[in-house]
């Protein structure tokens, strides 16, 4: 599997901008109701949803929110596309 270089600008992102990252993490944790996304220090325990991306961009002031979500633009933007552009013809199948 190969490492995704994102995770570790977004990590870089979000140490220079949250000034207790275990406060963040756990507050970040429990707002997703999931599986936790960040570990003490705000490194990235799994893949983060399209959601999780934009809550976290939210949380961030603007420029820290801005550097955050160009670090998962690309995936931002193939998970969006997945869940809202199914085709006709799969939906159809589906049922």
């Amino acid at each position: 599997m190969t490492k995704n270089p994102a995770f570790e600008s977004a990590t870089t992102v979000l140490l220079d901008y949250v000034e207790d990252e275990e406060t963040f993490a756990n507050a970040m944790n429990e707002s997703i109701d999931g599986p936790a996304l960040l570990d003490e220090e705000c490194n990235f325990l799994r893949e983060p949803t399209a959601m999780e991306f934009l809550l976290m961009r939210a949380l961030l002031p603007a420029d820290g929110a801005a550097r955050f979500l160009a670090a998962f633009e690309s995936v931002i933007e193939r998970e969006v596309l997945w869940s809202t552009e199914e085709p006709d013809s799969e939906i159809a199948e589906a049922m």
